[in-house]
């Protein structure tokens, strides 16, 4: 019985110490997101139809036990079209934006990690519009994006966690057309929920 509890606890103490974040492993994961959207008016004949397209792949690499950094890409795009008894119209939104990130885990339980995570990313923002004739081009301005957040990763098997996230979100656009320069700042509550693959080290 000593001797099962013993070899229990060393397993556990070797879980903590090395697991799925141990240093010279890998982590890789993201989101791709789809969703439409219709809305119409009672009184009004027409509608307004909004399409939603998202793509954040993101790896990295464990340079010390629980420590990771990595680079994440972030692709938006964001179609809008309208159309009533004047005419119809569209526009589409796209940015994207790359850049580092830094992930630490705190070993809580065998199957479950909390962790700390920051990124920041910078990009371009591009904006294209029409209303009956041919699509107009705004230029493509400055975008930057920071985040921080907090999550839970519930391992399902060695190498595949299920991750809950709650986080903060500042985005930064800046507008230089008309020959002056309009800072437009958003903060957003973030809520995720998502997997996340964790390799061993690559073999050479």
């Amino acid at each position: 019985m000593k001797k099962t509890f013993v070899l229990s606890v060393l397993a556990l103490i070797t879980f903590f110490a090395k697991g799925q974040t141990a240093k010279s492993d890998w982590l890789a994961g993201g989101a791709i997101g789809f969703t439409s959207a219709t809305q119409k008016e009672s009184d009004i004949s027409g509608s307004a139809k909004t399409t939603v397209f998202l793509l954040t792949p993101d790896i990295g690499y464990f340079f010390i036990d629980n420590l990771a950094a990595g680079i994440g890409l972030d692709l938006t795009s964001t179609h809008l079209t309208n159309s009533g008894p004047y005419g119809t119209s569209s526009s589409t939104l796209v940015y994207f934006t790359a850049g580092p990130f830094a992930r630490y885990y705190f070993n809580t339980s065998p199957h479950v990690k909390l962790f700390l995570h920051g990124d920041a990313s910078w990009g371009n923002e591009k904006y294209n519009f029409s209303s009956g004739g041919p699509n107009q081009s705004v230029p493509a301005f400055p975008i930057s994006i920071y985040e921080g957040k907090a999550g839970a990763a519930y391992f399902l098997n060695q190498n595949l966690a299920l991750e809950f996230t709650a986080g903060y979100q500042s985005m930064i656009q800046k507008d230089k057309t008309g020959g002056t320069t309009i800072k437009y700042t958003t903060g957003s509550i973030l809520l995720g929920l998502g997997f996340q693959v964790y390799l061993g080290p690559v073999k050479r």
